[in-house]
Formats: C-alpha cells, structure tokens, sequence
C-alpha cells in the first residue's frame, strides 16, 4: 500500500488542544511510558486490538510517541491507515518536542518532579527521604556528608 504519512506540527498540535477541537490524541508508546508522562488528553490501548474497538473509522487521529527516531508512532499510524482510518496524523516530534517546548505533560513522573520541586522550593536543598542535606547534588569529586 503506498501513501503519504500525513504529520502534525506541534504547534498546529497545541492549537487544536487549546481550542478545544474534536479528535484523538493517542500515545503508541507501553503502559509505563504512559503513566509516566504523556500530552494531556492523551488516550492510550494496551493493545492493537483495543485501539481498532475504541476508535471509529471516521475519527481523526492523531498518534505520537517519543521522538522523532522512534517508530511506535510510525507503527500505530501505518496499522491504523491499513484498517481503514482515513484521518491519522502523527505528531513526528513526539513527547521530546512537546517537553523541549515547554508544554503541558501530566503523568506519575510529572506529578513527582513536580513535588520535587516544590519540596526544594519550601524546604531548600534537604532531601526529607534520604537526609541529604544537599538533595543528592554535589559538585563532581565532592565528599559525601558523613558524621
């Protein structure tokens, strides 16, 4: 079968969601890629099988995964197109582009670096888990604090 992948810009992409629009965004990374971050509003199936009975054939779509390199998301969009789906996009630049942009993620992951942060933020460097009095940063060769 010979086509033209059709793509997504990310900004076109970050359009779309803050207008709002009407489509599927769907992650073709695993589960536990998922969990950890992913573009809000994303969908994700553990299974091809899943994907084909949640999503109808008149949907547009719109499939990422991690970057461009990656080829999850070349898999997904060539599967869905081969079933009959005439209105897939994939967001070449994938999770990477979106984060190096600044944008929006939601997930485990996000949520702990998150309060990560905040917990820097209210209590400086001191890392409450481990007792590190440094966040278990040190300049390189520099001696661990030990009593």
């Amino acid at each position: 079968m010979k086509y033209t992948m059709q793509l997504i810009s990310r900004d076109e992409l970050k359009e779309k969601l803050d207008r709002k629009d009407q489509f599927q965004l769907v992650m073709a990374l695993g589960d536990w890629q998922y969990r950890a971050k992913h573009i809000p509003g994303s969908l994700h199936f553990p299974t091809p099988q899943d994907t084909l009975a949640s999503l109808a054939k008149d949907d547009e779509i719109v499939v990422y995964c991690s970057n461009s390199a990656c080829p999850a998301s070349v898999f997904a969009y060539e599967y869905l197109v081969h079933h009959g789906y005439t209105h897939v996009r994939r967001y070449a630049g994938g999770i990477l582009d979106w984060e190096e942009a600044g944008y929006p993620l939601e997930g485990e992951m996000v949520a702990a670096m998150t309060a990560s942060v905040r917990g820097r933020k209210e209590g400086g460097d001191y890392d409450h888990q481990t007792g590190d009095p440094c966040g278990g940063r040190r300049a390189h060769g520099a001696r661990s604090h030990r009593v």
